[in-house]
């Protein structure tokens, strides 16, 4: 279990310094509700807005992220690497389909906050 969130640490350092998965994941959905927020503050367009929201963060997050790193991981072969290591290349991949559940939580928490916060949602 160890080896496991080593594993997500690393994991975590990697895809926040390419950053397309926190800026896809986290900010372009904080953007597109404060937008949508601004146009139309009623209690039921925010509801529908925090739910389109909040699939869009869970799909680029997850739907985008881990396709693009599994082939980054197989351009550089990476999971062959592994194979020969006492850590299988299921961790490896574990820990980032973990990380990118991670990001697509702190997008959906982060939007309710910034809903609840400035455009008083219920």
């Amino acid at each position: 279990m160890k080896t496991f969130w080593l594993l997500y640490k690393s994991e975590a350092k990697l895809s926040i310094r390419e950053m397309s998965s926190i800026i896809f994941g986290i900010f372009v959905p904080l953007g597109i509700v404060c937008l949508m927020g601004v146009m139309d503050s009623s209690n039921d367009s925010l509801n529908t807005a925090f739910v389109a929201v909040s699939t869009v963060g869970i799909c680029s997050a997850g739907v985008m992220g881990l396709p693009l790193a599994l082939s980054s991981y197989r351009e550089r072969k990476i999971l062959k690497r592994y194979q020969v290591t006492p850590i299988s290349p299921i961790q490896l991949l574990l820990a980032h389909l973990l990380f990118c559940f991670t990001i697509s939580i702190v997008s959906m928490l982060l939007l309710l906050g910034v809903l609840v916060v400035f455009f008083q949602f219920s």
